[in-house]
């Protein structure tokens, strides 16, 4: 948590110590599921329900996703970036929006969802997953367009609005909560919404314009366009649950680990 709260988001060294810091954390979560598997949730702190840690992990997974979307992004501005580029970074952000849904429901499980902390992180999550999932699909808009497919690209800056609509409504409902860390886009989401929904506006607008008098492009129903598979740059082995990463091996250091049974109510 350190490494990730010191490091500088806008530099690549800062990313990648973020990044990687992320993915660690989720590990470490799966390894202390993994050791309790044998113990009745009964006997541990909530903190330490399967539910719990399931979010925690998938809080973690999300975020180091972020990471790699915003190192992503970086390269939009240069002159000679190629539609390639704009399909994966679609693909990793809806990406960060599977993470997202993954810890929202883990929030939602029977053990957990009552307790306060459930119900906010559910809904942080739920929010991100919205706005990853908007901007996925104006990025997908964007390849559209340099490809010439001015109908899809119409059809997907229509489901990019209403998605991004959606997360203003959300926005308003109570248990909301803003992480302060981070780049843009984990402080200021209603700020990322809106320029989201603003953008995205502006260009269908022209885009509608042109296609009724040039193009003439079928555009098809919005509803039936195929769903963007997210890309995840944080996968790690997980029929490796029973060990931890080499950094945090007994070995590696300065004091021994904790016992796990340490974890289990006195």
């Amino acid at each position: 948590y350190k490494a990730m709260r010191e490091a500088d988001w806008t530099t690549k060294d800062g990313r990648t110590t973020i990044h990687k810091s992320y993915s660690v954390a989720a590990h470490i979560l799966r390894h202390i599921k993994h050791l309790l598997k044998n113990t009745k949730e009964p006997d541990r702190m909530p903190d330490l329900y399967d539910d719990t840690l399931d979010m925690c992990q998938h809080m973690c997974l999300a975020q180091g996703q972020i990471t790699a979307y915003e190192a992503l992004k970086i390269k939009l501005t240069d002159p000679n970036v190629t539609s390639s580029t704009y399909v994966l970074l679609a693909k990793v952000s809806a990406g960060v929006a599977e993470h997202a849904n993954a810890a929202l429901e883990a929030s939602q499980g029977l053990s957990v969802k009552d307790r306060k902390s459930s119900k906010k992180w559910g809904c942080h999550m739920k929010i991100i997953s919205m706005l990853y999932h908007a901007r996925a699909e104006f990025l997908q808009s964007q390849v559209e367009r340099r490809e010439s497919n001015y109908g899809n690209e119409i059809a997907r800056l229509e489901r990019s609005i209403k998605m991004a609509r959606e997360g203003q409504e959300f926005l308003k409902s109570e248990g909301f909560v803003k992480i302060p860390d981070g780049p843009s886009s984990l402080g200021k989401i209603p700020q990322n919404l809106n320029s989201l929904l603003t953008n995205a506006k502006q260009r269908k607008r022209v885009i509608e314009d042109e296609n009724s008098r040039i193009y003439m492009d079928t555009v098809p129903d919005a509803k039936k366009m195929s769903k963007i598979s997210g890309k995840d740059v944080m996968t790690y082995d997980a029929t490796k649950d029973s060990e931890l990463p080499p950094e945090f091996m007994p070995c590696s250091l300065a004091r021994p680990m904790f016992e796990h049974t340490s974890f289990l109510r006195k």
